[in-house]
């Protein structure tokens, strides 16, 4: 909102910077956190009034990499945003794992300033979660928004190529959180996680299904290890290639070059 940060910064005396990898996203310092140690973020009325959300700025990274894809759309010459006529809603977008919303509103931010016929399609399938979902839309006012509660591996099956672009920010062991709990890392076993990993991949698989042809799909997870993360995609693209999910193609995309990653930071996207 216009004078927003401007508000931020005067009446309640936060420190604010750019995050150099968003549009939208920034860091933020309180006066409390300055003197005490401790943040009152949750408690401050721009966030109660979803003028804003708080989260991570890495988490912040999936959204950005997919506006950015369909934006700049390096598999082709326009942007896929441009006005389609023949089309009731131009451009319509899928967050496949949804809840608690820091995606979604990150999405709905986003889609919401390109013009109002575009559609998002938010799904969580536990009931409780979709309510704290629901919420978090609500509060943002995203009314462009329309709110599922199923499995999500069964989305692609009764939608398919229904969207110009999706998000599969899927459930995982979470060992991202290592730096706020050292004990993130031992949190699963072999067996789990290797059901974790089928989770992850039925997941991906009905995302790419629901993904109409020509359009962008990012899968994401908030851990660090590589069987939830390259070890998924890459038994994706190998069904892709054997084409045992249609006859598709997936096209891996350089993010390194979509955001404009510095040489270092593009070293550390490399897959290992």
């Amino acid at each position: 909102q216009p004078g927003l940060l401007r508000s931020l910064k005067e009446d309640l005396g936060w420190t604010i910077a750019p995050v150099p990898w968003l549009s939208d996203g920034f860091f933020v310092e309180t006066p409390e956190r300055k003197t005490s140690g401790s943040s009152k973020l949750g408690l401050a009325r721009p966030h109660l009034t979803g003028e804003l959300y708080l989260q991570e700025s890495t988490s912040m990274l999936p959204v950005q990499v997919l506006r950015a894809a369909c934006e700049l759309n390096p598999q082709g010459n326009l942007s896929m945003l441009a006005p389609q006529p023949d089309r009731a809603c131009n451009f319509k977008v899928l967050d496949l794992c949804a809840s608690p919303g820091s995606k979604s509103t990150q999405l709905w931010s986003w889609l919401s300033s390109i013009d109002n016929s575009c559609g998002l399609l938010v799904n969580e399938p536990d009931r409780q979660r979709a309510s704290t979902l629901y919420f978090n839309l609500l509060k943002c006012g995203a009314s462009q928004s329309l709110l599922t509660c199923m499995d999500g591996a069964k989305m692609g099956g009764i939608l398919p190529e229904a969207f110009d672009a999706v998000l599969v920010d899927v459930p995982c062991s979470c060992e991202g959180n290592v730096r706020k709990d050292p004990f993130a890392l031992c949190m699963m076993n072999t067996e789990e996680q290797t059901e974790l990993t089928r989770t992850q991949l039925r997941l991906l698989q009905s995302g790419w299904q629901a993904l109409r042809p020509g359009g962008y799909l990012v899968y994401s997870t908030c851990t660090v290890n590589f069987w939830e993360n390259e070890g998924v995609c890459l038994r994706f693209l190998r069904a892709c290639r054997n084409r045992e999910l249609g006859d598709h193609v997936a096209h891996p995309v350089n993010i390194d070059k979509l955001l404009g990653f510095p040489p270092k930071a593009a070293e550390e996207t490399k897959p290992r």
